[in-house]
């Protein structure tokens, strides 16, 4: 009897070790299982999205109207900007064969100067080049000594242009000045110490200086603060001379340096964002309201990117001034009309491929 209790109490001892031993299978397999999904929740929340990295776009400009807006968009692009960041670099002034070479080279992806000059570039071979639209519509004047009265008396007189010969003022100064059927001996000169000194000698016989802003206000003020002799008055405003029914002409424009850019998804839609921006900035520019922020921002960005110590007091009569005549207008909205002013007035027919096309 004792035997067969003994055998009965071994196999249930059996069978409860059998039972313990799945228990613990169970067990370890669940808690490994609990773990393993513990482990991929903390991983998912750890990890998150990578986020992409901003596009950045080299941008060069002249220290000529085409400038005020896009140093303003320099300063605010984090806050007008999303995924775009741009890089501001001054282009070669005074030399249009340095534009080109620079243009050439590719070195910018945008680059913001004289509209018909990249039309002419574009036709000696730069096919690459796309006018993306015109922002700069006025902003070129001739000034004179201030007892000059009419345009008869400029005959066979000394001027400078600003930044140099071949450039858009000298272009413009002769164009307005065979109208009135005079001519003028231009001399170039960039804006520095030499310009103001040619300019403020007693025995100067510079008559006249074809010239942008903001080189217009710098000549203005800075004969008044250091009381030049001989003191100039702004004598014409170039844009309304030459289409004195429209009172502008397309100057600057926003030029995509290689027009390869609108095949690559991720920099097309980037250059949307960018000339959003920039327009926001010519808008921002343009509000009373805001010139006195303006004005600082260009004092610092002026330096920046100019290096130029320029006072506050010069923008915000600039601006006050309405001398600047500044609008976006996409290229496609405007080509017929710049593709006509130019052949009338320059005898240049542009090809319709330079402009940029909605759609494009």
């Amino acid at each position: 009897m004792l035997s067969s209790m003994f055998l009965k109490t071994k196999k249930l001892l059996a069978v409860l070790s059998v039972m313990v031993l799945l228990l613990a299978l169970l067990v370890g397999c669940d808690a490994r299982d609990t773990k393993s999904t513990q482990e991929n929740i903390e991983h998912e929340v750890e990890q998150p999205e990578s986020k992409k990295e901003n596009v950045l776009f080299k941008v060069v400009t002249p220290p000529d109207p085409n400038s005020i807006p896009l140093l303003v968009l320099d300063a605010k692009q984090k806050e007008w900007m999303d995924g775009v960041e741009i890089q501001t670099t001054v282009a070669p002034g005074g030399d249009p064969s340095a534009m080109r070479a620079l243009l050439h080279s590719k070195e910018a992806d945008f680059a913001l100067f004289n509209a018909l000059g990249g039309a002419k570039n574009y036709a000696n071979g730069l096919t690459d080049l796309k006018l993306m639209g015109v922002h700069i519509w006025k902003g070129v004047y001739l000034l004179t000594r201030e007892n000059v009265e009419n345009w008869e008396e400029l005959n066979g007189a000394k001027a400078i242009a600003v930044p140099g010969v071949g450039t858009p003022p000298q272009i413009m100064a002769l164009k307005a000045l065979g109208k009135h059927k005079v001519e003028m001996n231009f001399g170039g000169m960039g804006p520095g110490l030499a310009l103001w000194t040619a300019l403020s000698k007693e025995d100067s016989d510079i008559l006249a200086v074809a010239a942008p802003e903001p080189i217009v206000s710098m000549l203005l003020i800075r004969q008044e603060s250091e009381g030049w002799s001989n003191k100039f008055k702004i004598f014409a405003d170039l844009a309304q001379e030459i289409n004195p029914e429209a009172g502008r002409i397309p100057l600057g424009g926003l030029i995509m340096v290689d027009k390869a850019m609108l095949n690559d998804a991720n920099k097309s839609e980037a250059a949307k964002t960018f000339i959003a921006g920039f327009e926001k900035s010519i808008n921002y520019v343009n509000d009373p309201a805001n010139h006195s922020e303006v004005s600082e921002l260009l004092v610092a960005k002026w330096k920046e990117v100019f290096k130029q110590e320029l006072p506050k007091k010069l923008f915000e009569a600039l601006l006050s001034s309405g001398r600047i005549g500044a609008e976006y207008r996409p290229a496609y909205e405007v080509k017929d009309e710049v593709m006509d002013f130019w052949e009338k007035q320059f005898n240049f027919k542009a090809s319709e491929e330079f402009f940029y096309q909605k759609g494009e």
